[in-house]
């Protein structure tokens, strides 16, 4: 038990701080080393000299009296106090981050901004409502929107280019920086020009589809991603004749004669409504896909990325 200047008694714990305070910075960096199972991975993650976080590691033990990493023949792994404490550590740099962002969007000389990424298909056919609702009756408020592919989306979103990112397809690779969550469901069609021989079927065979020169997207999209992944379980691949890099390009050619072509039944809609194209099932072949969206766990959510996160779940 310590006095105060004045005469008051002060204690440790129930909040209060004590000194040293843990560093910030330090915080942040043994819980990328524990992320990233490494010294080196985590410097490089935050750019910083190895030397330099070696330092700003051993300087953070020290204020907390403890030893967090060993190093052993799986790499650098947390001690019996690291795993107890690093969990602790992860709150409080995610606490740190999220008052910096709410920081920046009440003080702002200018418009809160929030930046967010969507692959083709959602930015094209499901972002602009779900921005509209954010933006409705919020004239102060600036939303930009990145176009890409699912593994552009991704790439923006663990580079920090943008808060929150929107993909459709196979569940995005796990890493422990981003947080996933499924929200919503989208299904894929192959279409046909109406004289097609396949046009009055209804539905192709896995082995046809896989026998036939097709438009498809580019590699790296969720709707490319989904169809291979979906023949390969049949023992089947698909051939490109075209590799286009959106859904509109794929149903241009189509139209054109170059090929049936597989889409995003939102992209197919329109067209198929008007009479220009046939949508078709393949036999035996689940080509149904989630819709995810991702953002960095450190820092995680501003309150208006959560607004629009909440707004998606009520799409369905």
């Amino acid at each position: 038990m310590a006095v105060g200047s004045g005469g008051r008694e002060e204690t440790a714990g129930h909040g209060r701080l004590v000194e040293p305070v843990p560093s910030l910075r330090g915080l942040a960096l043994a819980v990328a080393v524990a992320e990233r199972g490494g010294l080196g991975a985590a410097a490089r993650a935050l750019g910083i000299s190895q030397p330099s976080a070696s330092g700003l590691l051993a300087q953070l033990e020290g204020q907390l009296g403890v030893r967090l990493f060993e190093r052993g023949p799986r790499g650098t792994v947390p001690t019996e106090a690291g795993r107890q404490l690093l969990p602790l550590a992860e709150t409080v740099v995610r606490a740190a981050g999220l008052l910096q962002q709410e920081a920046r969007l009440l003080g702002a000389d200018e418009a809160p901004e929030l930046r967010v990424a969507a692959s083709t298909t959602v930015a094209e056919h499901l972002a602009p409502r779900w921005l509209g609702r954010v933006a409705a009756g919020r004239e102060d408020l600036r939303l930009v929107l990145e176009v890409a592919n699912s593994s552009g989306v991704v790439r923006s979103v663990r580079e920090g280019r943008v808060e929150l990112g929107f993909v459709e397809g196979p569940t995005p690779d796990a890493e422990a920086s981003l947080a996933v969550q499924a929200v919503g469901r989208d299904r894929l069609v192959v279409v046909v020009p109406p004289g097609h021989p396949w046009a009055g079927r209804g539905t192709v065979e896995a082995t046809e589809l896989a026998g036939a020169p097709l438009v498809l997207r580019e590699p790296g999209s969720g709707t490319r991603e989904v169809l291979e992944e979906a023949m390969a379980r049949l023992g089947l691949a698909v051939r490109a004749r075209l590799a286009l890099g959106s859904g509109a390009a794929v149903l241009a050619a189509v139209r054109h004669g170059e090929g049936p072509g597989v889409v995003s039944e939102l992209v197919a809609a329109e067209a198929v409504a008007a009479g220009s194209l046939v949508a078709l099932g393949v036999q035996g072949v689940a080509l149904e896909r989630r819709l995810w969206a991702i953002w960095r766990r450190q820092p995680g959510l501003s309150s208006l990325a959560r607004t629009l996160l909440a707004r998606v779940a009520e799409d369905g």
